[in-house]
């Protein structure tokens, strides 16, 4: 029997030991296009209040998780973020698939350095 049968989970640790990833979050193209792909479903906000608002939902979703795991790095699923950001405007198409696809491409395009 090989060991990876033996092993119910692996947890990798990629924060710089196995990947290098640096992203820009700073980035105000970033911003304007999440403004815009939320604009698109008929939120209305400007790249500075998408990014406040969501650095605020940042905050609060790491406080609570950091108060209930008695953590001091949580780390907070960004799709939940994508999802308060949505307020009460759903886009026609599928909810899920959309967040998905939003915080996929936030990853792609905050990121200014990636290294296996």
């Amino acid at each position: 029997m090989s060991l990876v049968q033996d092993k119910e989970s692996f947890i990798f640790d990629l924060y710089g030991t196995l990947i290098d990833i640096s992203t820009d979050e700073l980035d105000y193209s970033l911003w304007s296009w999440l403004s815009t792909m939320y604009n698109d479903v008929g939120c209305g906000c400007t790249p500075e209040g998408i990014r406040d608002a969501y650095h605020r939902l940042v905050r609060k979703r790491e406080e609570k998780l950091a108060d209930a795991y008695h953590t001091k790095y949580p780390e907070i699923e960004l799709r939940d973020v994508f999802t308060d950001l949505l307020e009460d405007h759903q886009p026609e198409e599928d909810v899920k698939s959309w967040i998905e696809n939003i915080a996929l491409c936030f990853r792609l395009r905050s990121r200014i350095h990636f290294q296996a």
